[in-house]
């Protein structure tokens, strides 16, 4: 290993560790980890030049003559506030399994020095029970992306929980699939696809799938079908035909309203601290909704909607008083 060609990596790897604003590290530190950690030794001079030299390669290196404490790197791949985010997204994700959430998390705080990423652990580091447990995770993720790249057809097994909590196949024949993207929605990853013994598009959870098989044979893509407009009125993600929905809200939910149908849909203010609401969504789905804003929602169109709603909350209050 040529000494003088590595002293420069060295540092930087140091300096990346080992230093932040509130850690800065003197010459002689800097000196000492050279030493101990990758048996290098850089007089004064030596050390100056190659942090110099770093700076000119475009390093934010805060110098002693810059702080009066000691050398440390400013900028970094990522700030400490976007590591955080993604790191809690990470850790907060069902679908991710916990050891790959783990080394995703360790590969992130390697971007930071030692002191933030030991703070990060201190304040995250506790089990998440919903993680999947499907080991095929991000394996799956390349194969899916490869198989949509060259637009190959992928046939799959499709798992569903039993009362052993394991994961176990729905059916014994294979489901075969057009893959054509996968979409982030809900809180799940998805793969939407079209199934070409039905008509429109189908989506498939991926932390439900297994043993992905790209087969040899090819498919031609839909021009006229867009996987982001298939979920954006796919409320849970249940499936079926869309229609047009008109909801009485209290304005207590105008929020929750807009955080989940988004900003385009039609909402008209009434007396009384009420609002009307106009969405294009699945029946199933916005029955699941509706059910859970009984207190301060109705259905009031389409008229069929309605008198399901009407018989599923008197069949529910007669198993209730039932028991």
């Amino acid at each position: 290993m040529d000494q003088k060609k590595s002293i420069p990596l060295a540092i930087l790897e140091i300096l990346r560790s080992d230093s932040d604003d509130k850690h800065p590290l003197t010459r002689s530190q800097l000196q000492e980890l050279l030493e101990v950690r990758y048996g290098l030794q850089a007089e004064r001079r030596t050390l100056y030049a190659n942090i110099q030299l770093l700076q000119e390669f475009g390093y934010d290196i805060s110098t002693y003559e810059q702080n009066k404490k000691g050398y440390y790197l400013i900028e970094r791949t990522f700030e400490p506030s976007e590591v955080n985010l993604i790191c809690h997204s990470i850790h907060a994700s069902a679908i991710i399994p916990d050891s790959e959430s783990r080394q995703l998390i360790d590969a992130l705080l390697k971007t930071q020095s030692k002191y933030q990423a030991k703070a990060f652990r201190e304040r995250v580091y506790t089990t998440n029970t919903k993680k999947s447990n499907n080991r095929e995770f991000f394996l799956n993720i390349e194969l899916l992306l490869e198989a949509i790249q060259q637009r190959k057809r992928i046939s799959f097994v499709y798992t569903k929980y039993n009362y052993e909590k394991k994961l176990v196949a729905r059916r014994e024949k294979r489901y075969e699939l057009c893959p054509y993207e996968l979409v982030y929605n809900n809180e799940r990853y998805y793969l939407i696809g079209h199934n070409e013994n039905h008509e429109g598009l189908s989506h498939y959870r991926i932390d439900k799938m297994q043993d992905v098989h790209l087969e040899q044979t090819l498919f031609d893509r839909k021009k006229d079908v867009n996987p982001y407009d298939y979920v954006a009125n796919k409320i849970y993600m249940y499936s079926g035909d869309e229609s047009s929905i008109r909801l009485h809200c209290d304005e207590a939910i105008l929020d929750d309203v807009i955080d989940t149908f988004g900003t385009k849909i039609k909402i008209k203010k009434l007396y009384n601290h009420d609002f009307e609401a106009t969405i294009t969504s699945t029946k199933q789905g916005i029955m699941y909704w509706a059910l859970q804003y009984t207190k301060y929602c109705q259905i009031l169109e389409p008229l069929d909607l309605r008198n399901e709603m009407i018989f599923i909350l008197d069949k529910a209050l007669v198993d209730y008083k039932g028991l």
